[in-house]
């Protein structure tokens, strides 16, 4: 949010009518201690511009705020949204009902995280469906809001289903779903328990906060007696052994997130890197901090597109083949060759491709379509004006936009850069990442196997990923399987590191420190398990750096399969965010099953596969060798397949949610 900022956001406080379940005025309605208005405003006092909904002129006009009222009275949220956008004079509108008491301007800000030029709404998700009364709205729609109100639209979903929408899961909020809750009687203004385990996942500049309830200890400590000391029944705790310094958290419960959530998740915690000026010969591949815009037309000047002769339309208005025009050649003109002497009726120049048009002539015909001397051309038909002439700015306008901030520059880019002088340009300098690979029974290629051993593949495969999204490798190291040794690193290489990717030691075995070292380095968590096969066994963290920003954790599976199925499926978007990249979602479509899919699928499962085309239709091919422990199926992948949780075995010819990997 640091790009986006609150300031580029007014803030809507619908503030609701006389409530027959409350008895009165919602607004003034005490929660916890203060009015449930002047709740809202304390929540939302780093917005430039706040404002809000009222029904009538009376309702609150003893606070020295802006209000607006609806065009229309009992006509609901949407007639109020009318007035909202018209009122609003920032790029986003932040539209929140006052009987929601936990959304803040840090809620605003996590949606706000997520804006790109394309999206119009930007909306919560709940378990009970998208929350139209705590999301952003692009202030730009108030033509549409009040054009669809005028032929009777009245409810918020049926506008916002013809918008360009990002969808934020409530997983992605520091409440989750309670984030969202709002207050319908009198006894939901009592205070009530919280759970236990809150979400962790926070957008503050500062970093991450922890939300879980936790205890400090030190030494090694059983989850499972934890959970008799809490009363929980020991089948629902964690299984698994952690080792802890003194004065060490961790939480008590595991935090498994759906694959949506924890790439959300993941996306939250991430921070693009900083700037730096590059100079156009190393721009190839980096990201752009900053929109670029022309500073001169292209071509700069009218132009000949041929080899061949420029001269007046009007002296060949009544040329024919049986009568034509002849013209007096007063010179030729080359590629980079001005002239001053302009085309007088009767007269030409000999033109080569790329010269700019002399004065006075407005027509060029190639020289092949003539016949000609030193001294003259004959013309055997008229010509309009303009006839194969490239006019000025025909390309690329003066000010024209030519990169926008978060693009990939490519090699077109490049060209066009050129074309306009540009020897440089501001992006984000590439971000440092360091690789940890675990495992006592891993060895490098190209050194005698041991027996019981395997040959190390993930490190190649993940440094050179890595390196194709535009990260710099400071460096790869295989580590036994240590938890101290672990942790050494894991604090060593936060230092210097934007990113730390670790694989291995990630589920609950004897040997399995991922999580510990993650802890004792003093990260804080964000996720810790993924509700998806194969990559359940996926966590993250962040740590602060000494001086600023901070470093992001990523746990993934010591299985190749596992591993790569959560970098791609969940992992992309935060590793992109961190590049500076605005692009971060991944295109997906709908495609039809190639082959039947014949296992259920409890969690979420992902397929690695192929855009296959046959008889003039699209399908996705499932690829051979989908285990957990298996590269192979990533040889020849394009697209992966999501199979919801809950599916049974599908036939052929299914049609499924598939996307697309990009770099």
């Amino acid at each position: 949010m640091k790009e986006m900022g609150l300031k580029r956001c007014s803030a809507a406080i619908l503030c609701g009518g006389n409530s027959v379940r409350m008895g009165t005025d919602k607004a003034v309605l005490v929660f916890e201690g203060e009015r449930l208005i002047d709740r809202k405003l304390r929540q939302f006092q780093a917005f430039e511009e706040i404002f809000l909904s009222v029904r009538n002129e009376e309702q609150l006009k003893e606070l020295n705020i802006r209000r607006v009222t609806d065009p229309e009275k009992n006509q609901g949220p949407f007639c109020a949204l009318v007035s909202i956008l018209a009122a609003s004079g920032t790029e986003w509108t932040a539209v929140c009902a006052v009987d929601m008491p936990y959304v803040d301007a840090e809620t605003m800000e996590t949606l706000l995280s997520y804006a790109d030029p394309d999206t119009e709404v930007i909306i919560p998700v709940t378990e009970k469906g998208f929350e139209p009364l705590a999301a952003v709205y692009r202030s730009a729609l108030r033509d549409r809001v009040r054009a669809a109100y005028r032929q009777g639209t009245r409810r918020m979903m049926d506008f916002i289903q013809t918008c360009r929408v990002r969808e934020i899961p409530a997983a992605a909020f520091v409440r989750g779903e309670e984030t969202f809750r709002n207050l319908n009687t009198r006894m939901d203004l009592c205070p009530r328990r919280s759970a236990s385990t809150e979400r962790i996942i926070s957008p503050k500049e500062g970093g991450i906060a922890k939300r879980f309830s936790h205890v400090e200890f030190s030494g090694k400590f059983h989850a499972a007696a934890d959970a008799k000391t809490r009363g929980m029944e020991e089948s629902q705790s964690d299984s698994f052994m952690w080792s802890f310094q003194e004065n060490s958290t961790r939480p008590l419960t595991r935090n498994r997130m759906e694959p949506l959530a924890a790439a959300c998740a993941l996306k939250a915690a991430a921070e693009p890197v900083s700037k730096e000026e590059t100079a156009l010969k190393d721009l190839a591949g980096r990201v752009a901090a900053e929109d670029v815009f022309a500073k001169i037309p292209l071509p700069v000047f009218d132009k000949s597109p041929y080899d061949g002769y420029a001269f007046r339309a009007e002296d060949t208005v009544s040329a024919s083949r049986e009568k034509p025009a002849v013209l007096r050649v007063l010179g030729v003109l080359y590629a980079g060759d001005v002239t001053e002497i302009p085309v007088k009726k009767g007269e030409a120049y000999r033109i080569m491709t790329g010269a700019a048009l002399p004065p006075g002539a407005d027509c060029i015909i190639n020289y092949e379509l003539t016949s000609f001397t030193e001294d003259a051309v004959t013309i055997p038909a008229a010509y309009p004006a303009g006839t194969n002439v490239i006019r000025c700015g025909e390309e690329l306008s003066a000010g024209e936009r030519l990169i926008t901030r978060g693009q990939r520059i490519t090699p077109p880019m490049l060209g066009l850069l050129s074309t306009q002088g540009i020897g440089s340009c501001l992006v984000y300098r590439k971000p440092r990442v360091a690789v940890i690979v675990t495992g006592s029974e891993l060895t490098l290629p190209g050194q005698p196997l041991p027996s019981g051993h395997i040959y190390e593949s993930v490190s190649v495969m993940l440094t050179a990923y890595l390196e194709k999204l535009g990260f710099e490798v400071t460096g790869c190291e295989l580590l036994s399987d240590d938890a101290e040794r672990i942790t050494e690193k894991l604090r060593e290489h936060s230092l210097k590191n934007d990113l730390i990717v670790m694989t291995g030691g990630v589920s609950v075995g004897d040997k399995d420190y991922a999580k510990t070292a993650l802890a004792c380095a003093g990260a804080e968590t964000i996720l810790s398990e993924i509700r998806m096969k194969p990559g359940s066994c996926t966590a993250a963290g962040v740590m602060s750096k000494e001086k600023a920003g901070r470093t992001l954790i990523l746990c993934l599976s010591g299985n190749p399969g596992a591993a790569f199925t959560a970098f791609f499926a969940v992992c992309m978007p935060a590793l992109k965010k961190i590049c500076g990249r605005t692009d971060t979602e991944p295109a997906c479509m709908k495609l039809p099953l190639l082959y039947p899919m014949k296992k259920k699928s409890g969690q979420t499962r992902f397929l690695r596969g192929r855009l296959l085309l046959s008889d003039g239709r699209a399908f996705f091919a499932e690829n051979d060798h989908q285990g957990n422990g298996m590269l192979r199926s990533f040889s020849d992948f394009d697209l992966m397949a999501e199979i919801p949780a809950g599916s049974d075995a599908l036939p052929a010819g299914a049609e499924v949610t598939v996307y697309r990997i990009t770099w």
